[in-house]
């Protein structure tokens, strides 16, 4: 079962961001199920890659439509940002370390909201 489903009422009416957003629920959702399988020690610092790479992608092309368009919050949202990026990197040196999530069925690691 999914942990996180897309709806089209999260759609922001970008084409590029909508299929961004979709990716990285995509990759949000691996990680849930790697987790919630048993396979996180094994998965999870290749998924958590992706995600970051990707992150760090949809990131820099939301700025960049930001300033573009002189998006009358982006100060906010890229603030949201850089705060959603520290907790990534954080939860990925918990994994790299081997704290982050654990390989036993249904123990989750610290939660992770990219959206």
């Amino acid at each position: 079962m999914a942990f996180f489903v897309w709806d089209p009422k999260y759609s922001v009416g970008v084409a590029e961001i909508d299929n961004q957003h979709r990716r990285l629920v995509e990759l949000i959702d691996e990680m849930h199920i790697a987790m919630k399988e048993g396979h996180a020690r094994e998965e999870a610092p290749k998924i958590l890659g992706g995600l970051i790479d990707y992150t760090q992608k949809h990131f820099a092309t939301e700025e960049r439509l930001m300033d573009r368009y002189r998006y009358p919050a982006a100060a906010v949202h890229k603030d949201k940002h850089g705060r959603i990026v520290a907790r990534v990197l954080e939860f990925k040196e918990k994994i790299d370390g081997g704290s982050g999530a654990s390989s036993e069925r249904g123990h989750f690691g610290p939660p992770i909201m990219l959206l």
